[in-house]
């Protein structure tokens, strides 16, 4: 789930910028039919471009580290942090997930009161072979997939100037694109350049829509007046082509404009460019790391990780003691003064003339205790279960220079801990 998540990110990302720049470059040009191309192929540009694997080189560097110094510093705690999750990514893919959950339920329940309201009315068939669906209430006429919808009222006094824009919406397929838009908005409910690239469409579509009307011959200042006259009235379906749709101002204006020229055309090329500025960024490691992060979350069992970064988030604060003796592992002695940190912070003490420690620490957190020169061992701080403890620090010869071990009371738990081998930096 974490890898579609920022899959998804990505891909709001590219949609968002490819918008802008055709709303810079290219919303106000009179290519009906370029505009709306570019527009829809915006969508399956998004999607495509983050499945492009590139990757920025990192230059390789060196450190006088031994082999060992790069292990975890114990195995079992590096397993369990990789399954831990922050309450945030779980948070924020929940967010996600609820919010396609309701759109998903807002897009069904349109769909049913729009077939309700279809079945309400009169159907038949008009002699230019039209599907008309004739409603005695008061609506704004639309269209929807090869159907008319109308008011008794409009097919009386507008019947013409109506069915000539509604059936341009039809014979160009306008119901198709607002499909696929509305699936990019279900995938990417969050990002405004999706809204705002279906509100760009369905103007595109009235746009083209206007000039199929007025090429039929209808007088241009009356069919503006009855725009003006329709601009107000029911409210319509989000999903369907309508008659009485928004940006009216801008309507009437490209009706008046001039034609683009045709100099103009080598505007959409601008996708190229801008396509590969955009895949170049996700490339640089400061970004792809921090994603391969998110990509890793796997939320198979959402429910479950919830509940247990709740416990987490309760259970943070409460603190437990550490306590033990720090020993040699090659002399068996005490070491006196050995150093016990809290890591990742300042709070911490030595150990006394018997080697012994101990120390209050929240739970979660890891200890580090050292020596110079016999370098250093990590000790989890997630069970309560921690008194008694022996630490050896140093190497032994007897084992091959095997790492040390902790012993917690009469129990001994080889290799979970690997220190600096040789003479420790610390």
């Amino acid at each position: 789930m974490g890898a579609f998540f920022v899959y998804i990110l990505k891909a709001s990302v590219y949609l968002a910028i490819l918008y802008l720049f055709y709303s810079i470059l290219l919303s106000k040009e009179t290519f009906y039919r370029y505009n709306r191309t570019a527009l829809l192929l915006l969508i399956p540009l998004s999607f495509i471009l983050p499945l492009y694997p590139v990757h920025t080189a990192v230059p390789e560097t060196y450190s006088n580290t031994t082999i060992l110094d790069s292990l975890p510093a114990i195995s079992y705690i590096e397993n369990e942090s990789q399954s831990k999750i922050p309450i945030g990514i779980i948070a924020v893919l929940s967010i996600y997930l609820i919010g396609i959950l309701y759109f998903i339920t807002r897009y069904v329940c349109t769909i049913i009161k729009l077939l309700r309201l279809i079945r309400s009315g009169e159907k038949y068939t008009d002699s230019d072979g039209l599907s008309l669906v004739v409603i005695s209430q008061s609506i704004a006429p639309f269209s929807w997939f090869g159907k008319i919808v109308i008011s008794e009222a409009d097919l009386q006094n507008h019947r013409r100037e109506i069915l000539l824009h509604e059936s341009a919406h039809i014979r160009k397929h306008h119901s198709w694109d607002l499909l696929a838009a509305d699936l990019c908005i279900g995938l990417q409910w969050f990002n405004p350049a999706a809204w705002l690239l279906k509100r760009e469409l369905q103007t595109v579509h009235e746009y083209e829509a206007d000039n199929y009307v007025l090429e039929q011959g209808i007088d241009a200042k009356q069919y503006q007046l009855l725009l003006i006259k329709r601009s107000v009235g029911s409210k319509f379906y989000y999903i369907t082509n309508h008659f009485n749709h928004n940006k009216l101002n801008k309507r009437i204006t490209m009706m008046l404009k001039k034609k683009s020229n045709r100099k103009a055309t080598l505007k959409y090329l601008y996708v190229i460019p801008v396509a590969l500025c955009t895949v170049s960024v996700f490339a640089h490691p400061e970004i792809s790391d921090e994603l391969n992060k998110v990509s890793s979350v796997d939320l198979s069992n959402l429910t479950a990780m919830i509940g247990s970064s709740e416990n987490t988030a309760t259970i943070k604060n409460e603190e437990i003691e550490i306590s033990g003796c720090v020993l040699d592992i090659e002399t068996n002695e005490p070491i006196v003064g050995a150093t016990v940190l809290v890591k990742g912070s300042n709070t911490g003490t030595v150990t006394d003339l018997n080697g012994n420690f101990s120390l209050k620490t929240p739970i979660g957190k890891t200890l580090l205790i050292s020596y110079v020169g016999l370098g250093s061992a990590e000790i989890s701080c997630n069970d309560k279960d921690r008194q008694n403890l022996k630490i050896y620090l140093g190497e032994s010869s007897e084992k091959n220079n095997s790492s040390k071990i902790i012993i917690v009371g009469n129990k001994t738990e080889p290799n979970t801990s690997i220190g600096t081998k040789g003479k420790s930096t610390a």
